[in-house]
């Protein structure tokens, strides 16, 4: 039954779609396969957030932050960026950057002859930054 309604909505046949909390949250999709979970923990080692990272057979990468815990449901300010540093050392990226109740994203890229890397920062409710996190291991292709 959802996959019909996901359908007739728009979201394409076969289509990953990420859903957390309550059901009748439905938050953004990315296609492909899932290639990384990155968990982003506040210190402490409270976990705040989960980055699905996924690869479409073209090389396209996606990425979704959603939140966990106690954060999830609150509006607080979240920065999910993701660059893309090719060989001739340039670089571009693509972010979702507001404030949030449930997830940042979903950025896309495509990988093709350069490497993709993630970055995230979080706010708390009280406006104090929480999470800091970037990948050093990038997506090259």
């Amino acid at each position: 039954m959802l996959a019909a309604v996901l359908v007739s909505a728009g979201v394409p046949a076969g289509a990953t779609v990420l859903v957390s909390g309550p059901a009748s949250v439905l938050t953004a999709t990315c296609q492909g396969s899932r290639i990384a979970t990155l968990t982003h923990k506040r210190s402490g080692g409270v976990v705040v957030a989960t980055t699905g990272v996924y690869e479409t057979a073209d090389h396209r990468i996606c990425a979704v932050t959603i939140k966990q815990g106690a954060l999830y449901g609150q509006s607080t300010r979240m920065d999910l960026r993701m660059t893309r540093f090719r060989k001739d050392n340039s670089s571009t990226h693509e972010s979702d950057v507001g404030k949030f109740k449930y997830q940042a994203g979903a950025i896309t890229m495509s990988a093709l002859n350069s490497c993709i890397y993630i970055d995230l920062a979080m706010w708390g409710p009280g406006g104090a930054e929480i999470v800091q996190d970037h990948t050093y291991t990038g997506w090259c292709r």
